[in-house]
């Protein structure tokens, strides 16, 4: 039994992974929010340094950067997760972000998240910690256009 109990927590961990994602690439922000648990944080230490701590602080640091773009598409892939015991998790996933605004910005950017997380007394897992250090970025003009609003990806 312990081990269907493992793969469902893994299973649930990768789900609010692509959760996170998925509420990232709408502009979902009460979603992205619900994704960290209290005393969470959120760093990126290339191509910036920064870091946010608590839901609220972290919802408003990656809004402050994608939120008026006209395209965000964040990518997961090869995720890996590690039970740690006592609702306690760690996950790599290797990231890919395109952030675009016409005539403003360009940014392809490959890296990968770093991930604590938490199961919650609700049974819900949440992020404790993100890490995300990219390893590539490319800021070049990028062809083509926006064909969707993000209000419009419900």
């Amino acid at each position: 039994m312990a081990a269907v109990d493992d793969w469902m927590d893994k299973l649930a961990i990768q789900e609010r992974i692509h959760r996170y994602s998925d509420a990232a690439n709408r502009a979902s922000w009460d979603e992205v929010e619900d994704c960290y648990a209290p005393d969470s944080y959120w760093e990126c230490l290339a191509p910036n340094e920064l870091r946010y701590e608590g839901p609220a602080a972290i919802r408003e640091g990656v809004m402050s950067f994608i939120a008026t773009a006209d395209n965000f598409i964040q990518t997961v892939h090869n995720t890996v997760i590690d039970l740690q015991g006592d609702g306690r998790a760690t996950a790599r996933s290797t990231l890919q972000e395109i952030v675009r605004s016409d005539g403003k910005f360009d940014v392809l950017i490959w890296g990968i998240s770093y991930d604590e997380l938490v199961k919650g007394a609700d049974g819900v897992w949440r992020f404790a910690g993100r890490q995300f250090r990219g390893v590539y970025l490319d800021m070049s003009t990028m062809g083509g256009s926006a064909t969707m609003t993000r209000d419009r990806l419900d």
